[in-house]
């Protein structure tokens, strides 16, 4: 394997072994703490770094399931029960299980849904809930909404099964159903330096700022694009095409930093339409402007 390419899943590897929690619900702040150590890095990479490699250019969420199920399929601590497994009903598909997991440390059974997502936050304007502030760059993805179907959906799908009587009758009933959930949250270049508490985030959730394009050009800030393959870990990575226009992550700093950064840069109509966006998905002339669903 190109060396280029070790250091990327090295790096992305190490990368989820300290990234913080981005929701700030304790059932969506799991972590694997140090049943997962960089000694099981070497091994992954010699026994699945081909498959890693092939997942990286695929679907990001994918890529970061790939990896989490690498660690686990390598540690000692923990043996992958399922993953992946659609739940049928009589009527309907109940939902997706992303991981039932023996926890051998714990002696239980553990079912986990994993998440990696990138928000921004809009400024405040009227209309938008402070709660409801943060967007995927897309406009389709809100992390209010997110993080409410993640409690009520996807860690109650064990219990809604076994109410149906649909829980797979090869797998045990999971002890605990938690979420794992990661990524980076990114505020408006001109509040980066705003010492309060960001709205709906976990207090160390990872924070970088997102700018427009003529932002970008007015700063001098220096770097280059980098594809979703490469939107982990802070290391530059083997040079890749292009894939993806703006909206997308940039890597570099501005003049006088000492080091790489991540960053969003956004089209110069990207604000308006994320507002734009929001107050479509969250008002109503029914209840109060900015009050999720």
């Amino acid at each position: 394997m190109d060396e280029a390419v070790s250091t990327q899943l090295r790096q992305d590897l190490k990368w989820i072994l300290q990234a913080p929690a981005l929701l700030p619900a304790p059932e969506l702040s799991w972590h694997p703490g140090d049943a997962f150590t960089t000694d099981l890095i070497d091994p992954i990479i010699a026994s699945l770094g081909d498959a890693l490699e092939q997942a990286r250019h695929g679907k990001l969420g994918h890529y970061f399931e790939a990896l989490v199920q690498a660690l686990f399929s390598t540690s000692a601590d923990y043996r992958i029960l399922a993953s992946n497994c659609i739940i049928r009903g009589a009527t309907r598909t109940l939902g997706e299980l992303d991981l039932l997991l023996e926890d051998r440390r714990q002696g239980q059974i553990l079912h986990l849904e994993l998440a990696l997502k990138f928000y921004l936050l809009i400024p405040v304007g009227a209309g938008i809930a402070p709660e409801c502030r943060w967007i995927g760059s897309g406009f389709k993805d809100f992390m209010t909404v997110k993080s409410q179907r993640l409690l009520s959906h996807q860690l109650t799908l064990p219990e809604r099964a076994a109410r149906e009587g649909a829980w797979p009758g090869h797998l045990p009933v999971p002890d605990h159903s938690l979420g794992w959930v990661t990524g980076r949250g990114f505020v408006p270049f001109d509040d980066r330096n705003n010492a309060s508490p960001w709205p709906l985030i976990a207090p160390n959730a990872l924070i970088r700022p997102w700018l427009t394009e003529t932002q970008a050009r007015q700063q001098g800030l220096g770097g280059r694009w980098i594809n979703k393959s490469q939107w982990l870990s802070q290391h530059p990575g083997p040079e890749e095409a292009r894939k993806h226009p703006a909206p997308a992550q940039w890597l570099g700093r501005l003049p006088g930093e000492p080091q790489d950064g991540h960053w969003f840069i956004v089209p110069d109509d990207w604000p308006q339409q994320a507002r734009d966006s929001m107050l479509r998905r969250f008002a109503s002339a029914n209840r109060p402007a900015g009050t999720p669903l």
